[in-house]
C-alpha cells in the first residue's frame, strides 16, 4: 500500500512503487486460493451468518516453495474453526519462488457478507487499500465498488 502526502506548491508526487515478481507471484498464488477461503467462510456462515471479520495468516516458506508453517497471527472473527480452515489452506499452497530470497510473510483474509454492516466493510477495505479513506466528489461514481487487487503481501 503506497501513502502519498500532497504538500502545497510545487511538490511531485513520487510514482507508485511496482511490486516486485516475487511480490506479484506470492499475491497471484493467494488470488487462487480465494474461493477455498470463500469455502471455509460459507460453512462458518451457517452457525453464524453474521459473522465478520479478518485473519492474517504468517506463512514461512520451505526451500522448495512449499509452505513450511502457517500461523493466524491476527483474528477478529473468534470463530476458531474458521482460522483453523484458513491456516490449512495456506499450509496447502505451493509457491514457485525457488532461489527468490523470500522467506515468507504476512496475508490478510478479509471475510464479509451481505449481512456485514457497511460501514464495517468499508473500513476494512480502507484498513487494506482496497477503497479510499475520505469521501470525495471527485472520484468517478461507483469507485469503490470496483474489485481491486485483493490483499496486501508483506515478505521478508
Amino acid at each position: 500500500m503506497v501513502h502519498v502526502t500532497v504538500m502545497d506548491g510545487d511538490t511531485e508526487i513520487p510514482p507508485e512503487r511496482q511490486p516486485s515478481r516475487e511480490r506479484r507471484l506470492v499475491a497471484e498464488v493467494f488470488r487462487s486460493a480465494e474461493p477455498e477461503a470463500q469455502i471455509c467462510y460459507q460453512r462458518a456462515l451457517k452457525t453464524d451468518p453474521y459473522l465478520y471479520g479478518e485473519v492474517v495468516v504468517r506463512f514461512v516458506l520451505g526451500p522448495e516453495g512449499e509452505v513450511a508453517d502457517a500461523n493466524a497471527v491476527m483474528d477478529t472473527l473468534g470463530d476458531p474453526q474458521l482460522v483453523a480452515c484458513v491456516e490449512d489452506l495456506v499450509a496447502s499452497l505451493e509457491f514457485p519462488l525457488q532461489d527468490s530470497g523470500i522467506r515468507g510473510g504476512r496475508y490478510p483474509f478479509l471475510f464479509v457478507s451481505d449481512l456485514t454492516p457497511p460501514e464495517v466493510v468499508r473500513a476494512l477495505r480502507v484498513q487494506y487499500g482496497m477503497a479510499l479513506p475520505e469521501d470525495s466528489n471527485d472520484r468517478e461514481p461507483g469507485a469503490l465498488d470496483q474489485q481491486p487487487e485483493f490483499g496486501t503481501v508483506e515478505v521478508w
